[in-house]
């Protein structure tokens, strides 16, 4: 049930917030010194090829 909870309570931050962090990035970030590690399904990093 914990984790059900937590969820429940931080997801709408996440829903209201992730979309403008993956568009312009945090708050004052410099697009030329950000990191992006690309995740598959199993949330394992996925290497450039």
């Amino acid at each position: 049930m914990f984790v059900m909870d937590f969820v429940s309570r931080y997801l709408p931050a996440y829903n209201a917030y992730l979309p403008t962090l993956y568009t312009e990035g945090p708050k004052g970030s410099d697009s030329e010194h950000t990191l992006i590690v690309e995740i598959d399904e199993g949330r394992n990093p996925i290497l450039a090829g």
